[in-house]
């Protein structure tokens, strides 16, 4: 009975409280503040079950013999510990142990971004398109578009019900390439990271309102046709700037106008509520147009190359978005390639027309 309150609270407890405290203290508390605050009520946890066992030890330790014998069962169980690495098998913290040090023990590079930043560095596998759930599917052949997406009226009640279910693809990315950016870059600027999460968050509540439209206001089924690959293969990059040069600079500026002319076009057929729901739409992706314009501006503003290699690269991806989607539709766009943050002035932004759906 000894050895085992022994392994258990003076051992294997102790250092799962002093894995979740390290945890909670490097990780990023701004994408994983869940986790953060599961850990912290865990290791409280922790915290009295170890007292209630060193009590339960003090009383079955009386005599000395038995005091030596806990003393020599966790010595042999630290230094199993420390030798296979920890619950993570990664090193362990050696403040707690008693006997035993980790500092000989070779534990792996661990990255660090000042005395009290963000240690781990999370990537997510490389994919060609979010992880989504049936009924939802991707295509990268036009063919697939036209059949499900051909309308005689796109200002029909059939021609909002396609465009909100592209629409809709793009709310779901957005949401997910936030994400993906927090996780990946917490090096940028901590104000920066706070708008991508407003975006985050305010792109979670438009896919609610995007599917309610397809679904009540539109008659649609979900997932009756596909979603393009056109998009995701931008949030592979390596470099966060070129990741919202196209998707925010770009798409959620031509994301604005589509969405103006789609209430223009709504209220003149009747579609009151269609028309409230883009006017809603848009007010969300100004913002969104905002943090692009003003990040971009404040990290190129004095570094003119990189301002260029934004633009080279972005005008490229357009291209080619537009390609896939000039096909898919069956006719060329008209529309040029003007990225908000090159406007001089307030920031006030341009219009302009794309077939191309979606603000990814």
């Amino acid at each position: 009975v000894i050895d085992r309150l022994v392994a258990i609270y003076r051992v294997i407890e102790p250092h799962l409280v002093s894995t979740y405290v390290y945890h909670a203290d490097a990780t990023d508390p701004l994408t994983d503040t869940p986790t953060v605050r599961l850990l912290r009520q865990l290791a409280s946890i922790g915290q009295s079950h170890v007292a209630w066992g060193q009590a339960v030890l003090d009383g079955l330790t009386r005599s000395a013999e038995d005091r030596r014998h806990a003393l020599d069962v966790q010595a042999d169980i630290e230094s199993r510990l420390v030798e296979c690495g920890g619950v993570t098998g990664q090193g362990i913290e050696s403040h707690w142990l008693a006997f035993h040090s980790a500092k000989e023990e070779k534990a792996p590079a661990r990255i660090k971004r000042g005395k009290a930043g963000y240690r781990y560095e999370k990537r997510s596998a490389l994919l060609p398109h979010p992880v989504v759930e049936p009924p939802f599917w991707f295509s990268d052949d036009p063919q697939e578009f036209r059949r499900a997406y051909s309308t005689d009226d796109e200002w029909s009640i059939e021609g909002f019900r396609h465009k909100f279910h592209q629409l809709l693809y793009g709310e779901v990315e957005t949401t997910d390439r936030m994400g993906k950016m927090l996780a990946e870059f917490p090096e940028l600027p901590w104000e920066m990271r706070m708008e991508l999460a407003h975006q985050m968050w305010d792109e979670a509540r438009h896919i609610e309102i995007v599917a309610k439209a397809v679904e009540e206001e539109l008659g649609g089924e979900l997932g009756y046709g596909p979603w393009s690959l056109a998009w995701w293969w931008m949030q592979n990059e390596e470099d966060p700037l070129r990741r919202i040069t196209v998707t925010n600079s770009w798409a959620e500026k031509n994301l604005m106008q589509a969405l103006r002319l789609w209430r223009t076009e709504a209220e003149q057929s009747g579609y009151c509520r269609i028309a409230e729901l883009c006017d809603y739409l848009q007010a969300d992706e100004l913002t969104h147009v905002k943090l692009a314009t003003n990040w971009l501006r404040h990290f190129t503003d004095n570094d003119p190359p990189k301002r260029d290699d934004l633009v080279q690269w972005g005008t490229e991806a357009v291209a080619r978005i537009e390609g896939f989607y000039a096909d898919a539709n069956g006719r060329q766009t008209e529309s040029g390639v003007h990225f908000s943050f090159l406007k001089a002035g307030s920031g006030e932004l341009v219009d302009s027309a794309s077939s191309s759906i979606g603000e990814s």
